[in-house]
Parts: C-alpha cells; structure tokens; sequence
C-alpha cells in the first residue's frame, strides 16, 4: 500500500470520527457527500465522464459535489497549443538557466 493512499485513509477516517456539518471542520474532506453534496440535476457531459470513470476505476463508488466542481473547471480550461514567441522563449530558457 503506497504511502499517499496511508495518508488518504487516515485523512477520511480522522474525517469521518470527527464529522460535524456544522461548517467548523477540523479535517476537510472533498470526498464527503454531506460536506460536499452532489448536485440534484447531473449534467449531460457529467454523466458520460462518471460512467467512463466507473469503468475505469471499478473501486470508485459514489461522487460529491467538489468532483463535480472540479470537472467543471476542467471542461472551461482551454488546452489549445499555444506557439510561444521569440520573447517567450528566450524568456523561458532564462528560466531554465
């Protein structure tokens, strides 16, 4: 078992023994559907990324509302290849120097 999913674990157990939906957390978990409750209405684009997802990753079994959050993001960022110009690289191999 690798240490970061030691680290995960500990994280949710802590998360879930000291749960309070009062909103004065001790131990902040995105992960948690009462914290984090999952949208009534899933969106199309949604729907067809969880089901991808769950085949993917068969251990996954439910989301919250911050993966839906965080895919939304995700879906507004613009990945085009951008050309960087000739002040752009010179700028970066300063960067590297």
């Amino acid at each position: 078992m690798s240490d970061r999913y030691k680290k995960w674990e500990k994280r949710i157990t802590e998360h879930d023994t000291n749960h309070d939906t009062s909103g004065k957390r001790k131990q902040g978990d995105y992960s948690c559907v009462i914290c984090h409750q999952p949208s009534e209405i899933m969106k199309k684009e949604f729907r067809r990324f969880w089901k991808w997802y769950k085949t993917e990753i068969p251990e996954v079994t439910s989301f919250s509302g911050k993966t839906e959050e965080n895919f939304e993001e995700l879906m507004n960022e613009n990945f085009e290849i951008k050309i960087p110009t000739g002040t752009e690289k010179a700028r970066m191999k300063k960067k590297l120097v």
